[in-house]
């Protein structure tokens, strides 16, 4: 809504611009003018300018409109303590460039993956405690810090987040191995990878031990587990590791502790 005095005419007599951008005018009368203000990839404030069919300025040189962010909502509402959470965040008022935005997640970044003027995505670092707790969740567009208008925290969840204790592993001549490991949380959507390799897991694991297969090349490697949306697992107090040696026959189970 635009204040002021001695508008006229109609609509089509009116012409509005934020930013250098066309404000569609939607009612006219001698003291206010209603646009809609156009979509812009950038905060901060942006020159207003009414003009009518003749060519007259309406405003004075120094109108302005600062545009404001807002977030509505958080999704999902808690994850895993070990970071890696794909956060969904709803509202308006955001930037389709990823220069011009940030988000915080108690403080720590969140690392955008994808945006538009109205959706968010980013993944979260992992919790700065093991006990997990709920931290606020911010969008900064600019140096524009968004309002929040809905639920806007997110709780790392210790009770919920896989947690690795030891691991142990076997493997054959040609280099596949098995690799049994403990735990609590596990779940069947886990996703478990070590020397950056992918191990297949065995359908018929549970919650406190499960069993992956893969084609691991030598050396001593850290296991890690990521559920898919959910984050990643933590090891108690470190994640466990796996030394796998240059073999030639099939080698007896080599249990390693935890770093």
């Amino acid at each position: 809504m635009i204040n002021g005095s001695g508008f006229a005419g109609t609509i089509a007599d009116v012409m509005v611009a934020v930013g250098g951008q066309s404000c569609s005018v939607r009612t006219v009368t001698s003291e206010t003018i209603a646009c809609v203000a156009p979509l812009h990839d950038a905060m901060g404030p942006k020159t207003v300018v009414v003009s009518t069919s003749t060519g007259n300025s309406l405003l004075g040189e120094n109108t302005s409109f600062t545009y404001e962010a807002q977030l509505d909502s958080v999704l999902p509402t808690q994850g895993s303590i070990g970071g890696g959470t794909t956060l969904t965040l709803v509202g308006k008022g955001f930037s389709m460039r990823r220069a011009d935005l940030s988000v915080y997640v108690g403080g720590s970044p969140c690392r955008v993956e994808t945006l538009n003027y109205t959706v968010v995505r980013c993944i979260t670092e992992p919790s700065n405690t093991t006990d997990g707790h709920r931290a606020e969740v911010q969008i900064v567009v600019g140096d524009v810090k968004a309002t929040c208008a809905g639920s806007c925290v997110f709780k790392y969840a210790a009770a919920v987040t896989p947690t690795l204790s030891d691991a142990f592993v076997a493997c054959a001549s040609d280099a596949t191995c098995s690799v049994r490991f403990e735990g609590s949380g596990f779940s069947i959507e886990d996703q478990i990878t070590i020397a950056s390799t992918p191990c297949a897991r065995d359908p018929t694991s549970n919650s406190t031990h499960a069993t992956c297969f893969g084609r691991i090349p030598a050396g001593v490697h850290v296991i890690r587990l990521h559920r898919p949306g959910w984050g990643y697992g933590v090891g108690t107090p470190h994640l466990p590791t796996v030394q796998v040696l240059s073999l030639i026959h099939i080698s007896e189970p080599t249990r390693r502790t935890p770093i």
